[in-house]
């Protein structure tokens, strides 16, 4: 009996052995899974952590370019906040800026994203009509380049920029003249579009007179159109055929919209002085006439903010210059810029006016007289003229910063 319990016992050993092993070797790969799964868990805390970390700086940097608060390259030195620290930098070019911060957790994990953001002018267009655009007989719209401006906003004038031809090509004086009608730029730059978000209605051969047409929010010819898309082409044949008409599924938006003049503006009333002065000011009503010297520059512009009727009367030459030989020529129209609150026929343009500068009249309608030149930009809630008003876009335009709106896009990881 006991050589039988001797051997039973001594044959639970191996097996009490690899029992214990076992164990063991459950335990390890226990534990380890824990710190590895423990570290794992960290790792995506930090991994998160330096995101929003990384977001937080970025969101920053937006503010302060969308504010106007900087204006040049600048970088964000290191900041601690919650979850982390971030640093950033800001590169500018004229019309765009590339922002991109890196965000680092407390476990050292760090993560780098960027954005663009694109300064879009008000100023993109010859002439623009959110409701409607209808011109009828002798319109046109081409443009040219009155100048260029370079990163840092200094502007130089080109010589050819004021130089303006007839439709035979012989040069033209757009001052109180019959045929201030049909005038074209003598080094046309292709950028002369008319554009609407609802009726475009051009009769008389005027889609031949514009460079482009486009039609925004347009309810047809674009795939899926928008709920509400209220763009069409006003049933003339001519013009719902041509080549140049163009058709965009998203709309144009205005903003501001309406126009809220500056908090810290005082209102002086109407304007119709022989001097209008560089720098912000706010008036009521205000009259341009040819004795009126507008003394704003690309660099240093005049910007009127209006609550009532903007008026240029009969015959007048606003923001143009004389040249030698006596003609007048249109000065760089990112000198005058004019943004509007007023509604309805707030807009009013005499016979044969001409007219140098930007205007932003998002509630407005623009009706001029029997005919006129526009050089610069019209953006309005309708244009509609019957006689020839021919508006000839200036490029300098697209690189104006004042009330531009600052677009977030391409955003990415790094």
């Amino acid at each position: 009996m006991t050589t039988l319990r001797y051997r039973s016992e001594a044959g639970s050993l191996p097996i009490a052995m690899l029992a214990v092993l076992v164990v063991g070797s459950l335990v390890t790969v226990l534990v380890g899974t824990v710190v590895v799964g423990e570290r794992q868990t960290r790792f995506d805390q930090g991994f998160e952590q330096s995101l929003q970390v990384a977001e937080t700086g970025l969101d920053r940097m937006v503010h302060l370019v969308a504010s106007g608060q900087r204006t040049d390259d600048f970088s964000l030195a290191e900041t601690a906040v919650a979850g982390g620290r971030y640093q950033g930098i800001a590169d500018r070019t004229r019309r765009d800026w590339f922002l991109e911060a890196t965000g680092t957790a407390p476990d050292g994990t760090s993560r780098t994203v960027s954005v663009t953001v694109a300064v879009e002018s008000l100023f993109g267009v010859a002439a623009y009509g959110r409701t409607q655009v209808a011109l009828r007989g002798g319109n046109s719209a081409d443009s040219y380049a009155s100048g260029t401006f370079d990163d840092l906003g200094a502007f130089t004038l080109l010589s050819d920029g004021s130089n303006i031809c007839r439709s035979d090509g012989t040069a033209a004086d757009p001052y109180a003249t019959a045929d201030s009608g049909g005038t074209r730029m003598c080094s046309p730059t292709g950028n002369g579009v008319v554009a609407t978000n609802e009726e475009l209605f051009l009769l008389g051969g005027v889609i031949a007179g514009v460079d482009r047409a486009e039609i925004h929010y347009a309810r047809e010819k674009v795939t899926d159109p928008l709920p509400g898309a209220t763009g069409f082409c006003g049933g003339v044949t001519e013009t719902c055929t041509s080549p140049k008409l163009a058709y965009f599924r998203e709309p144009i938006e205005l903003q501001p919209d309406p126009v809220v003049p500056p908090a810290d503006l005082t209102n002086q009333g109407s304007f119709a002085g022989t001097s209008l002065p560089a720098g912000r000011q706010l008036y009521t009503n205000v009259v341009l006439d040819t004795n009126t010297v507008v003394q704003g520059t690309p660099d240093n512009p005049t910007v009127v903010y209006l609550t009532g009727t903007l008026t240029i009367p009969n015959q007048a030459v606003v923001n143009f210059r004389q040249t030698l030989d006596g003609r007048w020529v249109p000065k760089p129209t990112a000198g005058l810029l004019i943004f509007s609150a007023g509604v309805g026929p707030a807009l009013r343009f005499g016979n044969h006016a001409s007219f140098s500068g930007a205007v932003y009249a998002p509630r407005a309608t623009f009706s001029g007289g029997a005919a006129g030149n526009i050089y610069g930009s019209m953006v309005t809630g309708s244009i509609s003229t019957q006689g020839s008003w021919n508006f000839h876009y200036d490029d300098a335009l697209g690189d104006v910063n004042t009330e531009a709106r600052r677009v977030v896009r391409n955003w990415r990881e790094r």
